[in-house]
């Protein structure tokens, strides 16, 4: 019983960082600083252009990172930084086919192991602000992340009649807690023909979608619609190979909770609070109402008790939280890949390269190479 308490005790002794993956997402420090003024008290619009170049701060690559959160400089999301850092993430994500265009039939089963690499551009300062970093870096308090994110994939697909093929999957991208969920349907209205039209190509149509959860801070919903061509040949006896290629139309969807920019302050005791007979102005019908109205003594309008901070610069670090604003972020992909077929046992190879870029996004178009090996019964 005694080791068991000290292990406990060393346990909770650790420092939550330390159990942190260099490429885990921080939103806190992709913001920008600025001060509250007379010319506009609303700190909820955070709506300053600093350098004057006629580009708000929160869509100014210059801005990010800019001195916040300390001083009178309150922090505001920086929402260009974090619409390329959701774009990015998001095709690491991105549904793959991985498959022939050709269905497993009523009574196929196939279960694979895949992985991907996705080309990202490492060395922005979106990714080097927005990523943990390693432990051993504590000084910069900034990311290093690779120049490619590895994500592996254990897939599940299960044939039905009429063409009708659903599957499903679980993703985990390395040096990170990012999970991935998804779910597709593909449906293949001409396919398997080796007579008389044989000679045309097996064609599909899939719809999938992926759910990426594990950081507190982020989610992430990847849509694909995509349409693929391929053909079957036999090839050195038992062994047969399936060329495809296709095109695809993907939509990346980022949410943000609440975010602390200033994680290191505390809000509730830099504000420490004291009871206030005075703490707001009420209107007759619960409506804020200026405090003019109550100490004027104009008739409908009454004081509401309640807890305030002693000082107005007490309450700055409570306006240091926020929330980004939902990126909804769509592009063009082209995929082609080859399928080598022993028996019950595939291997797939796979290249996918943006044709576009989303309108809001001018981080790089990206690619993933990826590779599976599966057996179907």
């Amino acid at each position: 019983m005694p080791s068991q308490k000290i292990a406990i005790a060393l346990l909770l002794a650790i420092p939550a960082t330390s159990w942190a993956n260099p490429n885990d997402v921080v939103l806190s420090r992709l913001t920008y600083g600025f001060t509250r003024s007379e010319e506009d008290p609303d700190v909820t619009s955070r709506n300053v252009d600093s350098d004057g170049d006629g580009i708000p701060d929160r869509e100014d690559p210059d801005a990010l990172g800019s001195d916040c959160g300390t001083g009178t400089k309150l922090c505001a999301a920086h929402q260009w930084a974090y619409r390329q850092l959701v774009s990015q993430l998001g095709r690491a994500f991105a549904p793959k086919l991985l498959s022939t265009p050709r269905t497993l039939g009523w009574n196929g089963f196939y279960v694979g192991l895949e992985g991907t690499l996705t080309g990202i551009d490492d060395t922005a300062r979106y990714w080097q602000l927005g990523t943990e970093g390693k432990l051993s870096d504590v000084e910069t308090l900034t990311g290093d992340p690779e120049p490619v994110l590895f994500v592996p994939t254990v897939r599940i697909r299960k044939g039905f009649p009429f063409g009708i093929e659903l599957g499903t999957g679980i993703s985990y991208m390395t040096a990170t807690e990012l999970v991935g969920l998804g779910l597709d349907i593909r449906v293949a209205p001409f396919e398997g023909f080796v007579r008389n039209i044989g000679y045309l190509p097996d064609i599909a149509v899939r719809g999938a979608v992926n759910r990426v959860t594990g950081e507190r801070e982020l989610d992430l919903t990847i849509v694909g619609l995509d349409v693929s061509i391929g053909k079957r040949f036999g090839a050195f006896g038992q062994i047969s190979i399936a060329p495809y290629a296709g095109w695809q139309h993907m939509w990346v969807i980022g949410d943000s909770e609440v975010v602390d920019t200033t994680p290191e302050r505390d809000a509730w005791a830099e504000c420490a609070p004291e009871w206030s007979a005075e703490a707001r102005c009420i209107a007759a019908d619960g409506s804020r109402a200026d405090r003019e109205s109550c100490e004027s003594a104009e008739s409908g309008f009454a004081w509401q008790a309640d807890y305030v901070c002693t000082s107005e610069a007490g309450r700055d670090d409570y306006e240091n939280n926020v929330v980004f604003a939902r990126e909804t972020l769509q592009n063009e992909r082209a995929f082609f890949g080859v399928q080598l077929i022993w028996e019950h046992v595939a291997v797939t190879a796979q290249f996918d390269l943006d044709l576009t870029r989303a309108e809001t996004v001018e981080a790089s178009r990206q690619w993933n190479t990826s590779l599976g090996v599966g057996f179907d019964y």
